[in-house]
């Protein structure tokens, strides 16, 4: 009996485990997405289906999304992790909103 509880309770911490380091993974992945779809629409000027189709195809789960009304481009894995891109002047960077923790906070343009 105490060998099944101390089981369940391994099986338990690698489960949260896991779920922490795939959370962290797939916030890479779609800053990833997001970013290249932002470098691609904003500085080279490419469609966004041409991305789609010829270098974020491998991306079947992430599906990047450029708004060229605010500038951005941003990516989203049901809802788990979500990555916003900006271009300024001929650079990208990283929206961070609203996660107080990171000490770094950014307002979309015109906000």
């Amino acid at each position: 009996m105490r060998l099944r509880r101390i089981l369940w309770g391994a099986l338990a911490v690698a489960l949260l485990t896991a779920g922490f380091v795939l959370l962290r993974e797939l916030r890479v992945a779609t800053g990833y997405a997001a970013k290249l779809m932002c470098s691609g629409v904003f500085v080279a000027g490419r469609p966004q289906e041409s991305l789609l189709a010829e270098d974020l195809d491998w991306f079947w789960w992430v599906r990047p999304r450029a708004d060229r009304e605010q500038r951005t481009a941003s990516s989203s894995l049901l809802g788990l992790a979500r990555s916003t891109w900006m271009p300024i002047s001929v650079a990208i960077t990283l929206l961070v909103i609203d996660q107080p923790s990171s000490g770094v906070f950014a307002s979309k343009p015109g906000a």
